[in-house]
């Protein structure tokens, strides 16, 4: 999670170096950051009550939704006619991205909403969290808001889900497994708790999968926090870097 300040960097090509290009000062802790698609506006979702649409042409707040609660997780969708923002509540909201107005509010199983995150056809939405005995995933139809598939079964909290981009999808809980699902919602393979290493088990807080769906990445904290790569659906890493912070990060 971020502070309460976005810093926007820029690659430059000829030094091979990054650059600081400008900074976005925040009332709230920022928990999540997405572009949309074609790069002209960013998202932010904050332990606020209400969270701002920047304009990147001009740095400025575009719009600010009211959404009278914290984020956890907000995202465009890839066909950009959709934002969603997931709450620290059951809710999550799918704005139009246009108009700013509310396309859909989605109810769900678990409350908080930990993550959210469009499938690359833009016509699905899938959510996770925990709340009582449910501890999983659902995901929903855009723009209609209807139940696709769900399971509430892990053993404990998701804190983190994605789609790839050929709408297969994983999910990461908080004793270190990853469970990939086809785009069936057939549960394909799972890996083991405590898979990402560093000792005991860790939390999936970011998950993110490359864009031909062949390999993923997770970010997790244990006894030290760290980041793994590993080929989607494999019980098995093939590079893991670790070093020491006590702030959780998203990918």
């Amino acid at each position: 999670m971020f502070q309460n300040a976005i810093l926007i960097f820029a690659l430059i090509v000829c030094g091979h170096g990054i650059s600081y290009y400008t900074k976005l000062n925040e009332a709230n802790q920022v928990n999540s950051v997405d572009f949309s698609p074609d790069g002209t506006l960013l998202v932010l979702g904050t332990t606020g009550n209400s969270h701002n649409i920047y304009s990147m042409s001009t740095f400025t707040v575009a719009y600010t939704y009211p959404a009278g609660t914290a984020c956890n997780s907000a995202k465009f969708s890839p066909n950009q006619q959709f934002i969603a923002f997931g709450l620290a509540s059951s809710s999550v909201v799918i704005l139009n991205a246009n108009t700013y107005t509310v396309n859909t509010t989605i109810t769900s199983g678990f409350n908080p909403v930990r993550q959210v995150d469009f499938n690359s056809n833009s016509n699905k939405l899938i959510l996770c969290g925990k709340s009582g005995g449910n501890k999983g995933y659902e995901i929903w139809g855009v723009p209609t808001g209807g139940l696709l598939s769900s399971d509430y079964s892990l053993p404990s909290e998701a804190f983190s889900c994605t789609f790839s981009s050929v709408n297969t999808f994983a999910v990461g809980e908080s004793t270190g497994n990853i469970y990939f699902y086809n785009a069936n919602y057939v549960l394909n393979s799972t890996t083991p708790p405590g898979g990402g290493g560093g000792g005991g088990n860790p939390i999936i807080s970011g998950l993110a999968f490359s864009p031909n769906a062949s390999v993923i990445a997770s970010a997790w904290s244990a006894n030290r926090q760290r980041f793994g790569i590993q080929s989607a659906g494999s019980t098995s890493l093939s590079t893991t870097l670790g070093w020491n912070s006590n702030d959780y990060f998203c990918v």
